[in-house]
């Protein structure tokens, strides 16, 4: 199906207990490890991740592409994929007719929005620098985060957070944004 994520995506995405991830760096310590941001002023570089990806790294770019150059390995205790060269990320794929395309990049620090959010800003930065966010609520009884979704056309940022501070920044098409967080997150 060209818009549901497969199972194997699903399996793809860090696992999510408690509010942490299993699968990233973040879960080793239970603070945030970014240092939280107040500056919303535009910025570019190697630890940018834009909403066309990161790097040379686009969304869109199937699963052979990306094994080319710049490559795939095996992430932290066999736990999903990263990218070479770019192991703040792990990418999540889909099923296509024409391939496995690159759907969404979970990022951990230190990578950042153009804007300067990352992992650990305060949700007061967060709003401020996104007025036109749309907030979503975790369902009832889960151990879940609740959501900040930034859809600008078919692309996103999905802010994961605590209420206080960004948990977890994933990017990439908003359909996919919009269905992880409806569905929930995969085991790794």
């Amino acid at each position: 199906m060209a818009h549901s994520l497969s199972l194997r995506a699903l399996v793809l995405v860090p696992v999510m207990v408690v509010g942490l991830s299993a699968c990233s760096p973040a879960a080793e310590t239970a603070a945030p490890t970014a240092t939280p941001t107040t500056s919303i002023a535009p910025t570019l570089g190697p630890d940018v991740i834009s909403l066309a990806g990161v790097r040379a790294v686009r969304f869109g770019q199937t699963r052979d592409e990306l094994s080319d150059e710049p490559g795939l390995s095996e992430g932290p205790g066999g736990c999903g994929e990263h990218i070479v060269g770019v192991t703040e990320v792990s990418p999540v794929f889909t099923d296509e007719d024409a391939g496995e395309k690159l759907v969404l990049l979970w990022a951990n620090p230190p990578l950042h929005t153009p804007e300067n959010v990352a992992v650990g800003t305060a949700m007061d930065v967060v709003k401020s620098t996104y007025p036109q966010a749309t907030p979503l609520t975790a369902p009832t009884g889960t151990y879940r985060f609740d959501g900040l979704l930034v859809s600008k056309g078919e692309f996103g940022f999905l802010f994961l957070h605590d209420g206080k501070h960004v948990q977890k920044l994933i990017a990439g098409y908003t359909t996919y944004l919009e269905q992880l967080f409806a569905e929930g997150f995969g085991a790794c």
